[in-house]
């Protein structure tokens, strides 16, 4: 089962389980390519990307027909598809009818920088709220080349951003930090619980400066029992 956990509105595309917001246009990852969300519903047997269809309706009311409504339309599709779905209806006083993105069972509704996610129960059609955040509050994010070439400075150069985003570097994640004119640093934290630290330079080089090990985890393996809390407080304590 795959769950699509947000919206990232970026130059270049972001992890595959978020839908991307480029040019005033959203995507959605699919069967290996980036897909137009508008276009057909795209599923194994029908992974088209072209024009535009009427789309299903989710009913936000409480009656028993909006509810078997819902329970229909989710019906007709398997949880790996996403579609552009039309929502209807009015939801805590506020009323709806907008385009939207669905996928097994969530509903995402885009409105300026403010992204609504609804959630549909399966089994009884009701619509309840999942989340509701602003977009324009993300930090961007950028994906970073090692390396000191000319070609590997130039890619970095481009995705370089004066102060602080998200940043992915070797198959890790974290958060930098860079300045055109001084360079800047990278936290991140690799699939095995590492924590590495890159120098960003002023000419979009990156290099490596530390590797460390994360301490509670090692501490973990060698049998401890101490809450991530309490370990912290007891390291401070030794510390001093």
């Amino acid at each position: 089962m795959r769950r699509l956990v947000g919206i990232v509105e970026s130059h270049i595309a972001p992890p595959t389980n978020m839908v991307w917001l480029h040019k005033g246009e959203l995507r959605y990852f699919s069967n290996g390519k980036w897909v137009l969300v508008g276009s057909n519903p795209v599923t194994l047997d029908n992974p088209v990307e072209g024009a535009s269809v009427n789309a299903p309706v989710i009913k936000l009311g409480n009656t028993t027909e909006d509810k078997q409504n819902n329970i229909k339309v989710c019906s007709e599709y398997s949880t790996t598809d996403v579609i552009s779905i039309d929502v209807e209806g009015i939801f805590q006083g506020l009323s709806y009818d907008a385009i939207g993105i669905y996928h097994n069972g969530t509903v995402s509704i885009l409105e300026g920088n403010h992204c609504t996610v609804f959630d549909i129960d399966f089994n009884t059609g009701q619509v309840t709220l999942d989340s509701k955040y602003d977009t324009s509050k993300f930090l961007p994010y950028v994906d970073l080349e090692i390396g000191n070439s000319a070609e590997t400075k130039a890619y970095n150069l481009e995705r370089l951003k004066l102060g602080h985003f998200f940043v992915q570097v070797d198959y890790g994640y974290g958060v930098g930090s860079w300045n055109p004119s001084t360079g800047g640093h990278a936290h991140i934290v690799t699939a095995y619980g590492n924590t590495v630290y890159y120098n960003l330079a002023a000419d979009g080089t990156v290099s490596k400066e530390i590797e460390s090990p994360d301490l509670y985890l090692e501490y973990v393996n060698q049998g401890g029992k101490l809450s991530p809390t309490d370990f912290v407080s007891e390291l401070v304590t030794l510390i001093g």
